[in-house]
């Protein structure tokens, strides 16, 4: 009977999986990340920027520029996947320029 030596696996660090990814960063956090790098916070939402409705969809000016300047400004909700959002809307005068910023509530 002859002896086998057991050749040892080498052990791999599990792949992190979508799932465990966003519940460790938090879809709050993504979101949060998205509206300050000027991304849609819902793909569902895309083509109508959130629940804004804007002139310009996709936004032409960076949220912040547009909150300094903007003549109209609006708050709306809608629902996605089950959670509640909120947007902050802007357009300038003459509704040359559209942004928003969407978050989690």
């Amino acid at each position: 009977m002859a002896l086998r030596k057991k050749v040892p696996v080498a052990e791999t660090a599990p792949q992190p999986s979508r799932r465990r990814f966003l519940k460790r960063v938090g879809a709050g956090g993504l979101i949060a990340a998205g509206a300050t790098f000027g991304w849609s916070a819902a793909p569902a939402y895309a083509a109508s920027c959130g629940c804004c409705h804007l002139a310009h969809c996709p936004p032409n000016i960076a949220y912040q520029t547009c909150a300094a300047n903007a003549v109209y400004s609006w708050r709306c909700y809608y629902t996605y996947s089950g959670i509640p959002y909120q947007c902050q809307c802007c357009e300038t005068k003459g509704y040359a320029q559209s942004a928003y910023a969407c978050w989690p509530r």
